[in-house]
């Protein structure tokens, strides 16, 4: 990783002097430029924000010593930030596992090393929390280069054994061991190209990551059609989890992993892996829909509710009711996204729709065997009961939005401060919501 240049250094000395000071863009401006004074110098700030913001690498030595005099800089600090010191590469590595402690030099450094454009743009605070989230992906992925080993002594000894068969006239046994050595072999490669993509993915190349982990599954087809759709299954989710976290084309990318998926997977296949497939990918979807304004984001979210549809004719009660009621939840959510999109009565019925699947779903979830997943479906049909008891004037509006008041409170009994405080401070910030939600509406109430 590359030192800050002296622009990007000497235009942070530049911000924070300026700010010491409380001396306006166009103030400083005028100074360097006395020429542009008037409305000039406002048409000149823009000069001195690309300098502050660290996008003037090499500035005019005259605009330098203009600065300095008109800052009162220290020339012999200014003049230090020249020297490029020993850079340490191994070192900013090391600041990921102190962020707090870490200086905005290294804030800065370290988000352009992990891809994101003009970090000078974004507060402190943003800055640590997005390499928060990336100081996890960066350990997992040098685990995952520490864990690349060397299986070629285990190549050559099946390949042994397949001479050896060979001269036995054992060639169903040759096949077989030949078999091996291609799954082998293609493990191997897709190690490493699930290692290029963590790395691709890590400085938020995804559409990289994406074109590598589709040949990584593509590889697979021909030696073991389900192998092959079990890894785009799990690099969907991969994708999945990149967009949800960091925005861009993860989850569209992601649903193109799924759709190949699911074309490619024949109907008399595995039944268990088609109707994850199918919640998987609904689940992209309904997270695109959830980022897609207008017809375009609702139609996402019916494609979401389809394919939770299908995946329930394999993820039954009764073969799985632990699946089934997960993904009646999951389907659930999209219909209460549908409703609270659609406006009259259509969105009215997707909305208690929505309230029946969760009331449904706690059939299994319940207290007693799953209490973490029966204080989240009380939470979420709280929410549904919520935007149904807003939509719906008088005292039935009221009795809905009695019953979410009553569901948040029951998931408090498990979603307690001492034992899941983030859970518990979405509850209480929900249940704020909704007592606001019933003061306004027993202010439209009939007099």
């Amino acid at each position: 990783m590359k030192p800050p240049s002296f622009g990007s250094a000497f235009g942070l000395m530049v911000k924070n002097r300026r700010a010491e000071l409380r001396m306006t863009q166009p103030q400083l401006a005028v100074a360097v430029w006395p020429a542009c004074a008037g409305d000039a110098g406002e048409s000149r700030k823009g000069d001195i924000s690309k300098l502050e913001t660290g996008h003037v690498p090499n500035p005019h030595e005259s605009t330098v010593l203009a600065i300095v005099r008109a800052l009162k800089l220290d020339m012999a600090a200014v003049n230090a930030l020249r020297l490029t010191p020993p850079h340490d590469p191994y070192a900013l590595a090391g600041v990921l596992d102190n962020l707090k402690a870490a200086s905005q030099a290294d804030l800065y450094r370290l988000s352009e090393a992990f891809g994101m454009e003009s970090p000078q743009d974004r507060s402190d605070g943003k800055l640590r929390a997005f390499l928060a989230d990336k100081a996890k992906e960066y350990h997992a992925y040098r685990a995952q280069i520490e864990s690349l080993d060397d299986r070629v002594a285990a190549i050559a000894n099946l390949k042994g054994a397949a001479q050896d068969a060979a001269g036995r006239l054992d060639f169903e046994e040759v096949e077989t061991l030949l078999a091996r050595v291609q799954i082998v072999e293609l493990e191997i490669a897709a190690t490493t190209t699930e290692a290029r993509a963590a790395n691709a993915l890590l400085r938020g190349r995804v559409e990289q990551a994406h074109a590598l982990l589709s040949a990584c599954a593509d590889s697979f087809a021909a030696a073991d059609p389900l192998e092959a759709a079990r890894r785009r299954r799990q690099y969907g989710g991969h994708l999945y989890d990149h967009g949800l976290r960091y925005g861009g084309p993860g989850l569209s990318l992601a649903i193109r992993l799924f759709d190949r998926l699911l074309q490619d997977l024949p109907p008399d296949g595995d039944g268990w892996l088609m109707a994850a497939s199918l919640n998987s990918r609904a689940g992209a979807l309904r997270s695109q829909g959830d980022r897609t304004a207008g017809a375009g984001g609702a139609a996402l979210l019916a494609r979401a509710v389809e394919d939770y549809t299908l995946a329930l004719t394999v993820r039954t009660p009764a073969e799985h009711p632990v699946d089934w009621a997960m993904t009646l939840q999951n389907r659930a959510g999209a219909l209460r996204a549908q409703g609270s999109r659609t406006a009259g009565a259509g969105g009215a019925a997707l909305l208690a729709r929505a309230v029946e699947e969760y009331t449904q779903a706690l059939t299994v979830r319940t207290q007693a065997e799953h209490p973490v997943h029966w204080a989240t479906t009380l939470q979420n049909r709280a929410i549904a009961l919520r935007s149904q008891g807003n939509r719906t004037a008088g005292a039935g509006g009221a009795a809905l939005l009695a019953r979410a008041v009553e569901d948040h409170t029951q998931a408090l009994t498990v979603r307690t401060k001492g034992e899941h405080p983030v859970d518990w401070a979405t509850t209480r910030e929900n249940m704020a919501i909704l007592e606001r939600t019933r003061a306004e509406h027993d202010s439209c109430a009939d007099p």
